[in-house]
């Protein structure tokens, strides 16, 4: 009997927004054990908040049905606290110390400030939901063929993909990118999920890391060093160009930040799923006999049909007072609405997103069955 080809999963960045693949993974479980297939995920790969969801995946893929219901409670539950401080202490506290670094930086050059935000609170919420012990279990049983997430390393401007796994598979070492076996721990997700600005660079082996969409060209890569065959990917951004309201205008702060966080979290999946397209095409075309390292790649793109930044616009206003207070200072809600997209981790927001990720999936469950082969 012929086996099956290897599935990976493959989980992108996009901050509260990753409770739409929470949803939308819920579904696809789902709808594969219906058909009677138990490990549809044998290689998992995440970044930046994508990181988050993968590594509990990952982790508890033994119980796979368990870690799914678990995962989507943790976003239906999520406040800001639980992920940053938002007291008036601590974002007072770190506003006056980056306006001190902007003044005085010359004075102060090894205390100068990383970050906007404090995400001690996400550190305690990663540690009780990844778990190293059950990852390592997973590998060593084989229900789990590798893990892999990616940060990208201040010092060299590299996008390094730590992973574990089986034997098999090597490291590697391309242009700007390359992949490192190892125990992987909660700081390695943490560095994965650390989005530049907002949340602080982390440390790994004495040098710092950020969130590993940056300079991440070719995010599918990873899980195809990996051995998939194909790709299933779960994305967080509108596929269409959105109904939103964009009138010209002259663009705030708010707007520009928003743009530039879509483009490190959100524009490396889209390019290279397009790539893909292209080069499965150009198989496609060679004769059977030629020579060629190419391979064709199953790939399926699963993304939001409704704009979360839209949603994001509707629930703004239960942003904690003292967080809204600051991005009113950035712009209008609507200009906003992407940075706020990510950032708002209230359940008003996340469930939505989480209903919406689940019935999208359960919507397109012929293509997820014919994906399967089943």
């Amino acid at each position: 009997m012929k086996s099956s080809p290897t599935t990976a999963l493959m989980l992108t960045g996009g901050g509260a927004r990753g409770a739409y693949q929470a949803g939308a993974v819920k579904a696809i479980v789902e709808i594969v054990s219906e058909a009677q297939l138990t490990n549809p995920f044998p290689i998992i790969v995440g970044v930046s908040a994508g990181a988050i969801n993968a590594s509990y995946l990952a982790s508890h893929v033994n119980r796979l049905n368990s870690a799914v219901q678990r995962l989507v409670q943790m976003w239906s539950t999520v406040h800001t606290s639980n992920v940053f401080r938002h007291d008036l202490f601590s974002m007072s506290g770190l506003g006056l110390r980056i306006l001190t670094d902007l003044a005085f930086g010359g004075f102060y050059r090894n205390k100068l400030s990383q970050s906007l935000l404090d995400t001690k609170p996400l550190w305690r919420l990663l540690e009780r939901g990844f778990s190293s012990e059950g990852l390592k279990a997973n590998v060593e049983s084989k229900i789990l063929r590798a893990f892999a997430l990616t940060a990208v390393n201040y010092t060299t401007g590299e996008s390094e993909t730590f992973f574990t796994g089986d034997p098999s598979i090597q490291e590697w070492t391309k242009s700007r990118r390359l992949g490192r076996r190892c125990d992987l721990t909660t700081k390695h997700v943490m560095a994965s999920a650390s989005i530049p600005l907002l949340f602080p660079p982390v440390e790994i082996n004495g040098h710092f890391y950020a969130d590993g969409s940056m300079r991440n060209y070719t995010p599918l890569s990873p899980a195809i060093k990996m051995g998939a065959e194909r790709i299933l990917v779960v994305g967080v951004r509108q596929n269409s160009h959105c109904k939103f309201d964009r009138t010209p205008v002259r663009p705030s702060f708010g707007r520009m930040l928003s743009l530039a966080l879509n483009s490190i979290l959100m524009d490396g999946i889209e390019l290279d799923t397009e790539r893909f397209s292209r080069i499965n095409k150009t198989v496609s075309m060679l004769p059977k006999a030629a020579a060629t390292s190419l391979r064709p790649i199953d790939l399926l793109n699963l993304s939001p049909s409704e704009d979360l930044g839209e949603i994001a616009y509707e629930e703004a206003h239960h942003l904690p007072c003292l967080v809204q207070y600051f991005v009113n200072g950035l712009g209008n809600d609507k200009e906003a609405s992407d940075l706020i997209s990510y950032v708002l981790f209230e359940p008003p927001y996340t469930r939505r997103l989480l209903k919406l990720g689940y019935e999208d999936v359960r919507d397109q469950k012929s293509e997820i069955l014919k994906f399967y082969g089943l």
